[in-house]
Order: C-alpha cells, then sequence, then structure tokens
C-alpha cells in the first residue's frame, strides 16, 4: 500500500501523537506500580490478599519493557524524514500497541485487586491523619515502621516535650499480638531505670492502640553502626557496661528481655544508652520457666532458647549481649553470613561462636564467658560488670571527631572514671578514632608478632643473609653504577658460557654484587630470565645423575640468589612469581631433591605465604608445602620441618581463608599422623618443634568442624595423643589437655577416648596441678564435666578414683582471680550432676558429707538455683537426708535475706518445721515482707513461703497473734 506525501505527512503526525500518548501513558503506570510496590510491600493487608513481590516486581519489568520500546519508536519517529515508506511505522505502531495491550490485560485483574488494597490502606491513613492528636499528644513525622505497628515522633501539647508514639492498627491486630502489646505495656509500666526506655501512657481508640514511650533523638546502636561502620573496642565497652546496668535491674525485677541486639538499644544525645523493645520479654514465673517457644532474634538466640529446653533463665540475655558486642565490633552477629536455619544449628552445635580477630584479651575473655554453653555456667550481669575489661580505663587515642552521640557517650565514661582526674578538656574528648562510614572488617595487622617470630625463624636458615652480603661486599652506595655494570657483564658472561666451573664462579660473583634494593631490581629486570633458563637445564641432569655431578651446587646457588635478590622485598617477590621462578620452587620441594634444595624452596614458599597473602594457596602450594613435612627420616630432617609448620601457622595467623577450611584442606592431606608422629619422635631432640606440632594440632581440635576433629580421633592419632598425658614439659602437657578438652565437646566423638583412661588421668594432673593453681585446671575441670555429663559410667568412674574431694579441694582456693569462679562454677555442675546419678555415686557422696556439700557450697554464691534445686531433689528421694540438712539450717537461713530466687519457696516446702522453727528465718522472713521496695516476684514467692509455714503449724498461735499487724500491712501493701 502506497501514500501519497501529503497522506504520509498527516498519518505520521497522527502516529507520533498517539505513540507519545501510550509513552506517557505506559511511563506513569510504571511509576505508580513501583509506589505501590515500594508503600505497600511490609503492609500488612498486601501480604493477607496473596500477593508476592517477585508478582509485582515482574510486572513492572514488563511494563517497564513496554514503555521503553514505545518511547524508542517515538525517537525513531521524530527523527526520521518523511520520506520513510508508512508501512515500516504502521507495522512498529501495530506491534507496539499489540504489546501494551497485552499487557494490560495481563496486568487488570492483578491491578483491580491491588488497587482495591491500595485504596483501603489509603483511607485507613487518611484516617490516621485526621486522628492527628491522640489525647494530649499531637502525631508527627514517621520514625520507622515495625511488624504489627508504626513509630511516629509525636508531641505533647501541654508540656511541649517530644515522645514516641506507637501505634498499632486494632482492625489488623491478632490475639495473640494483642496479648503481647499487653504484656509489654504491663512490663514498662514497672520498670523505672535510667538505661531502659521510659513508659508515659498508652491511648486506646477504635482504630488503634497508641503506646507513647520517652523519644530517643539519635535511635539505635544498630542505626549508627549501618551509618558509620562498625565501633572501635573501646567504645564497645562503654556502651556494654550501660546494657549491663539496664540489664541488672530487669534480672533483679525477674524480667527476661529475651531480644538484646543492636537495634533494641537506644542511645540518646547526651550518651545515655537505654534498653527498647520489650514485646518477646517475659517474667521467671512458675509458668514461663516451662515456655517452650522460640523467641527472639535467630543470629541472637541462646543455644538453650533454640533447643527449647525450658530452662528460661537471665542467661540467655547474656549469650544475646555477647552477640551484640561481637555485632557492635564487626558490623553484624555470628553467623551473618548464613541464613536463619542454617545458624541456629551452628549456635547449638558449636562450643562457641568465632570471635573477632584482633580484639584484647579481655575482651576475648568476656566475650568467652557469655558464651559458655551450658547457661548455668555464664556470669550474671552483675558479675559481669566487674569483668576487667568493662572496669578497665580506656585510653583513647587520637583521631578526628565522632557523631555527637558517640563522643557524649566517651565524655560520660571519661567522667566516671576516677583515675582521669577531675579535669578533662574538650580537645582530649575529641582526639577518638574516628568511625569511618563503611569500615572493612577487622584485618590482622602485618606487624603482628607472631608473623614476625614466624618469619625470623625463616631467615635463620637462610644460606647467606642479606647482613652477611653487605660485609662480604665491596660496593658503595656510590657505587651503584658501578654494580650494574659489573652485573651487566656478569649476566652476558652467564648465558655465554657452557662451563660447569666458570657457571658456579659467575654465580658466586653474582651473589657478592647485588649489595642493595636498586641492584636487585636492576638484576631481577636484566638478569632474571637467564637464571630460570638456566634451571630449566639443568634440573633434567640433576635428575638423571642422581645430583653426581656439579648440577647441585649450580640449582643450589641459583635458588639461594633468587632467594637474596626476593628477601624482604613484595614488589621483587611478586614479579619472580610472574616471570615463574615459584614453578620451580614447586617442582624442589619434593623428598627426591637434595635437603638444601629443598630448604631454599622452604624459604621461598615462606616469604610467599608472608608478603603475598593468599597466592600460595591460589598455585596449590599446600601440597607442595606439606612434601617439607617429611616423616621418613624426621631427625635428620628438623630444619625443613621447622620450616614448613612455621609457614602452617603463618597461614592459620593470616586467616586468608577461614580456619575451617584451612583445618579441612590440612587434614585431607593426613596432616594429623604426621604432626602426632613428629611430636613423638622429636620430644627428646627438639622441644620447640614440638611444640609447634602440638600448637597446629590444638588449633586442628579446637576447629568446629567434625570431619577435623574426627581425624584427630583415628587409632594412630589418639594413640600417641595419649601418651603425651604423660609429658614432664610443662608446655607440652598444656597443649595436649587443651587438644582433649575440645575433642571431649562432641558427644559422638567420646566413645573414640574410652580405652585412654582420660578421666583418672585428668584427676592425676589435677591433683598435682591444684596446689599450684595451675594453668591446666580450668582445661581438665571441662575435660571431667563433659566426659561425665549424661554419662553414669563416667560419673561412676569420676567418683571411683575419688574425684569428690579432689573437686572439694578446688574451693578451699582463694577467688581473687576471675578465672577461679568459671572453674569453681564447673565443679559445682559437676557435683550437681552426681547427685542424680547412680546408687554408687551417691554412697560416694555420702561418704563426703552428702547433703551438707551442696548446703556448703551456697556460701561461694555460685550456681545457687542448680545448689537448691540439687538439695530439694536429694530430699525428696532421700527423706533421711532431712536430719542432716536441719543442723545446717543457719547457713540455708543465714543465704535467704538476701536471695529470694524461685527455687526457695520449693525448697521451704520441704523442710516446713525445719525453717518454722528458726527464730531467725521468722524474723526475716517478716522484714522482707514489709520492704516497700520489694519487687512483685519476690513478694509473691514470701508469700508462698509465709502459706507454707502456716500450713505445716510450724509457728506457734503466740506467734500468730504477733503477726496480726503484719497481715494488716500486707494487705494494705496489696491494696496500693
Amino acid at each position: 500500500m502506497r501514500f501519497n506525501r501529503f497522506d504520509q505527512g498527516r498519518n505520521l503526525i497522527q502516529l507520533r501523537q498517539t505513540i507519545s500518548m501510550f509513552s506517557i501513558s505506559s511511563r506513569r503506570l510504571s511509576l505508580f506500580i513501583g509506589i505501590l510496590i515500594e508503600e505497600s510491600y511490609f503492609s500488612t493487608p498486601i501480604q493477607q490478599s496473596g500477593f508476592q513481590f517477585t508478582d509485582l516486581s515482574q510486572l513492572l519489568y514488563s511494563l517497564t519493557l513496554v514503555s521503553d520500546q514505545i518511547h524508542q519508536l517515538n525517537q525513531f519517529m521524530a527523527n526520521n524524514t518523511l520520506d520513510t515508506q508508512s508501512t515500516i511505522f504502521v507495522s512498529l505502531f501495530t506491534f507496539a500497541t499489540l504489546i501494551l495491550l497485552t499487557c494490560i490485560l495481563y496486568l487488570h485483574a492483578s491491578l483491580q485487586s491491588l488497587l482495591y488494597i491500595y485504596i483501603k490502606q489509603y483511607q485507613m491513613s487518611q484516617l490516621s491523619r485526621q486522628l492527628k492528636k491522640i489525647g494530649n499528644y499531637q502525631l508527627g513525622d514517621l520514625l520507622g515502621r515495625g511488624s504489627i505497628g508504626t513509630v511516629y515522633k509525636g508531641l505533647n501539647l501541654e508540656l511541649g516535650t517530644l515522645v514516641a508514639i506507637k501505634q498499632v492498627s486494632r482492625a489488623t491486630l491478632k490475639e495473640d499480638q494483642y496479648k503481647a502489646l499487653q504484656q509489654e505495656i504491663y512490663l514498662l509500666k514497672k520498670l523505672k531505670h535510667e538505661n531502659i526506655v521510659k513508659y508515659i501512657d498508652c491511648i486506646e481508640t477504635d482504630q488503634f492502640l497508641n503506646i507513647i514511650l520517652e523519644y530517643i533523638e539519635s535511635g539505635s546502636l544498630a542505626s549508627i553502626l549501618k551509618k558509620f561502620g562498625s565501633f572501635p573496642e573501646s567504645l564497645v565497652a562503654i556502651y556494654v557496661k550501660q546494657v549491663l546496668k539496664g540489664l541488672e535491674y530487669l534480672h533483679q525485677q525477674g524480667i527476661v528481655h529475651r531480644d538484646i541486639k543492636g537495634a533494641n538499644i537506644l542511645t540518646t544525645k547526651d550518651g545515655t544508652v537505654k534498653l527498647a523493645d520489650f514485646g518477646v520479654a517475659t517474667t521467671l514465673s512458675e509458668d514461663t520457666t516451662q515456655s517452650n517457644n522460640i523467641v527472639g532474634t535467630p543470629y541472637w538466640m541462646a543455644p538453650e532458647v533454640i533447643e527449647m529446653s525450658g530452662n528460661l533463665s537471665t542467661s540467655c540475655d547474656i549469650w544475646s549481649l555477647g552477640c551484640t558486642v561481637i555485632e557492635l565490633l564487626t558490623g553484624n552477629p555470628p553467623y551473618f553470613d548464613r541464613l536463619q536455619y542454617a545458624a541456629m544449628f551452628q549456635i547449638v552445635q558449636r562450643d562457641c561462636p568465632p570471635l573477632p580477630e584482633g580484639i584484647s584479651n579481655e575482651c576475648k575473655d568476656f566475650l568467652i564467658q557469655c558464651f559458655q554453653k551450658d547457661p548455668t555456667l555464664r556470669d550474671d550481669a552483675t558479675t559481669m560488670l566487674k569483668h576487667i575489661w568493662i572496669t578497665k580505663s580506656w585510653h583513647i587515642v587520637q583521631g578526628p571527631n565522632l557523631p555527637e552521640e558517640v563522643t557524649n557517650t566517651i565524655r560520660n565514661h571519661i567522667v566516671d572514671q576516677s583515675n582521669f582526674g577531675t579535669f578533662i578538656t574538650d580537645s582530649f574528648i575529641e582526639q577518638v578514632p574516628q568511625l569511618v562510614q563503611c569500615q572493612s572488617p577487622r584485618k590482622i595487622d602485618k606487624s603482628s608478632a607472631v608473623r614476625d617470630s614466624q618469619l625470623d625463624s625463616l631467615r635463620q636458615l637462610k644460606l647467606r643473609t642479606s647482613h652477611q652480603i653487605k660485609q662480604n661486599g665491596f660496593w658503595g652506595q656510590n657505587e651503584d653504577g658501578k654494580s650494574m655494570r659489573e652485573i651487566n657483564e656478569l649476566i652476558t658472561q652467564l648465558t655465554e658460557q657452557n662451563d660447569n666451573s666458570q657457571i658456579i664462579k659467575i654465580l658466586e660473583l653474582l651473589k657478592d654484587t647485588i649489595p642493595n634494593d636498586k641492584c636487585k631490581e636492576y638484576f631481577i629486570h636484566t638478569g632474571f630470565t637467564s637464571l630460570l633458563e638456566i634451571i630449566e637445564k639443568y634440573m633434567p641432569l640433576y635428575c638423571e645423575n642422581n645430583s653426581q655431578d656439579q648440577s647441585l651446587q649450580i640449582l643450589k646457588l641459583i635458588f639461594e640468589l633468587i632467594n637474596i635478590v626476593v628477601d624482604q622485598n613484595p614488589q621483587l617477590l611478586e614479579l619472580s612469581c610472574y616471570l615463574g621462578a615459584a614453578t620451580f620452587y614447586q617442582q624442589i620441594t619434593s623428598f627426591e631433591f637434595h635437603k638444601e634444595l629443598r630448604v631454599e624452596a622452604a624459604y621461598f614458599l615462606g616469604q610467599l605465604t608472608y608478603f603475598k597473602e593468599g597466592y600460595l594457596l591460589s598455585i596449590g602450594g599446600l601440597d607442595n608445602l606439606l612434601e617439607l613435612i617429611d616423616t621418613s627420616d624426621i631427625s635428620n630432617n628438623i630444619d625443613l620441618i621447622g620450616l614448613a609448620l612455621d609457614t602452617i601457622i603463618l597461614l592459620y595467623d593470616l586467616n586468608t581463608i577461614s580456619q575451617r577450611n584451612l583445618s579441612r584442606l590440612l587434614t585431607s592431606k593426613f596432616i594429623t599422623y604426621r604432626l602426632v608422629l613428629i611430636a613423638e619422635q622429636i620430644q627428646n631432640i627438639d622441644v620447640n618443634l614440638m611444640i609447634k606440632s602440638l600448637n597446629i594440632l590444638v588449633i586442628l581440635a579446637k576447629c568446629e568442624d567434625k570431619i577435623v576433629k574426627q581425624s584427630l580421633c583415628e587409632k594412630e592419632v589418639i594413640t600417641r595423643l595419649a601418651t603425651f598425658l604423660n609429658q614432664n614439659q610443662e608446655q607440652a602437657l598444656l597443649k595436649t589437655i587443651k587438644i582433649f578438652r575440645y575433642l571431649s565437646t562432641e558427644p559422638n566423638l567420646q566413645p573414640h577416648l574410652d580405652g585412654f583412661a582420660i578421666i583418672p588421668r585428668a584427676l592425676t594432673l589435677l591433683k598435682k596441678d591444684l596446689p599450684s593453681q595451675g594453668p591446666m585446671i580450668a582445661d581438665i575441670l571441662r575435660i571431667i564435666f563433659y566426659l561425665t555429663k549424661l554419662n553414669h559410667d563416667k560419673q561412676e568412674e569420676l567418683c571411683l578414683y575419688e574425684g569428690v574431694p579432689l573437686l572439694l579441694e578446688l574451693f578451699n582456693l582463694p577467688s581473687e582471680q576471675e578465672n577461679q569462679i568459671s572453674m569453681k562454677k564447673a565443679a559445682i555442675s559437676i557435683l550437681c550432676s552426681l547427685a542424680t546419678s547412680s546408687e554408687r555415686c551417691k554412697q560416694k557422696l555420702q561418704e563426703n558429707g552428702g547433703i551438707t556439700i551442696y548446703v556448703g557450697l551456697l556460701t561461694t554464691n555460685l550456681n545457687i538455683t542448680k545448689l537448691l534445686d540439687t538439695i530439694v531433689k536429694l530430699i525428696e528421694l532421700d527423706q533421711t537426708q532431712r536430719i542432716p540438712l536441719s543442723k545446717n539450717i543457719d547457713i540455708l537461713v543465714s543465704y535467704f535475706k538476701n536471695n529470694t530466687v524461685p527455687m526457695y519457696p520449693t525448697l521451704v516446702k520441704v523442710l516446713p518445721k525445719e525453717f518454722g522453727l528458726s527464730l531467725l528465718f521468722r524474723k526475716q522472713l517478716l522484714e522482707l515482707l514489709i520492704q516497700k521496695d520489694q519487687s512483685q516476684l519476690n513478694l509473691k514467692h514470701l508469700l508462698q513461703i509465709l502459706y507454707y509455714l502456716l500450713e505445716s503449724d510450724s509457728i506457734k498461735i503466740k506467734d500468730m497473734k504477733n503477726m496480726v499487724w503484719l497481715f494488716k500491712a500486707l494487705l494494705s501493701k496489696l491494696r496500693n
């Protein structure tokens, strides 16, 4: 079909107008759907309607494509002349129109439902805006959205103060969500502490439930973390101290927060930290202790919460606090790189989450206390406030300014420290580390002592050090040019020479003609390839003649010369690898080559590991490194093996790949057997090399990978390791005990330890180490704890070898040191497990004091709940235990006044007469009942105790008459 020019022009104009209209309409529709996605995706009605974000994204993408195609068509028509054939435009127009109509038909049904929901939401938001005034409060800007509500900034119209208003729509509120909100309001009303967000009021309307809270202007630590990157350790310690104060108050009120994390810790402009979001918090009552619900945020959950063991306690907050410390130090909580269920699995399976690299020893100890797998071994908030990491005075290093809220936090901390003096200038406070935006994760410093010590051991075995070269050389700094000319002449002679003796002389001259970095750089650019060509020539000759000719000496000189050139120079080392030197060094690591060549290879690989992180692994150098650990003739290869072990330790220290992955790679090469064989054969020859072998074995045993640990439990390995428990060398013995400690934590591996008398040996070492309070005690107790936990046979073995009196001796040690507390907690846990074990264990306990053991341990003020629980169980199982307990009732009474824990009413229920006859106990009970500052939880327990005493008739009539005034006071108190 053809058109005349007039028709073409008219049709073209109409076509352009139509396409332009479609283009504008489609772009507006795309923008509209985009707004719907952004505004409505997280809202409850959208989720309830069955819409998915991916569906909306697909529709938006399709519509955007149509819009772009139409827009391109419009541009195409605008840029073409009227002579273009009309049929092209008609075809394009028809194609674009069909696509657009198809898209609109596809979107019609979805958009109809989506628009209905959007209109409903719009009506609700309009209704909310109409109700901007809530009581005496004016609704302001949006602060954030939660799972069931929205938080707005508000203004108190009477006082003019800012507040935060948590607004929840009643129409979409489920019954369980409503109960959770009521619980949150109930708890917030009770809590009054400077480190807990303040509850102000609650206003209910027909449409919304409004909770009025204190307005925290700086937001959460998580938001600051997201904006400025990870915090320095000193600042984290200051924040954690305030969090612990808030937790201490909560736990004293019998409340468990259950969701401690950076997002629920708010900070004000003056630097005060406050705990918020009590939506899943609960009280320690008889009902909640049996709760099996998983609540909280997965990455911060304690293992006992995930396992639903029913042992809800304040200890789960301490675990979450440890996760929060890692979050603030690194930017993310532990296992954040895994999916939630995978992270929960790791929390339950592993002994302790991985700790950040580069933190102080005090911080490591603090985190280890938080991450005790057994909740009864975790310190409470009060004890954690006394930890050295919290109490130490942090010295702030020089650096730029921090945000105001962070600076104020540090200022308040410094004011609290008595040893900082009475006058601190603002300029000093401003000299703190900068929180750089999007700060990178912590990395190990290349100047670390560990790395330097490993490199030093590599340098010691160099056949010719740089220092020696400078002493023997005769070129000064002013003769660099002469040196370079000399190098050039020697390289020329080297390439032209075929006589082996002359080649050796030239190579020896070259070694003495490279005094400084300039000459080294000149040599690697002019003569390095000549050396590699000689290696290619003489390597086959060496292999054929079995090093009987001069090829060995030539190769040795070349490899030594290359090591001299690249020594302590990362740029030249990298260049040598690019030219192919690393390949030749990899070849000579095999046991088929002479030891002198292998030593040069070991030194080169060590340099490569130190200066070029990850390069050794990328070229497959780990296999070559392990070839150097030649166990066929250990005594004659001590220096070679030492170099290889130093490099392996260096790989762990660098953390180029995770320790778990590196451990898996090493165990797949059967390194565990070689290491234990080296340690066994070298123990009387080279103690340092034995310690290096055991150090790597400790790292492997500590790795949270069952395959790696399984390799240590193979018969040939574990049998040789067990012999080291008889070592006289203290350091080697300490390393061996640590290996068995980490192996004993895996229940599946414990059968492999049978047959080696681990518990008798551990008790022998404990008896030997107790008087001197040696460093092995803590690890020995861990071994005993894990092996005897839920294993009656091991518990009987412990009792048979007089483990009970030995554990009791531990409590005679002075408790000034912090590690003594954790050791005593472990001992108490072991003794409590014996109380409900076999008859033989109970008999041994009876021989050592029976129930009086546990009563006496109450004076330590450690694991009180576990001790009281054990006392109750012993009485319920054997009523004869009442007699010795009644004689020790004064110990319980003296403890009672300051420790009215939930277990106490049960104990009084079992022994009502003994407690009722104690005048001191009755007096203390009455004093506690009339105290004004008594928490509701404690008051409940005290009333239960009084009820049991009255029910048992253990209080005389005359005492009852004197208690009339008490009941009147109690009734008045309860009314209030």
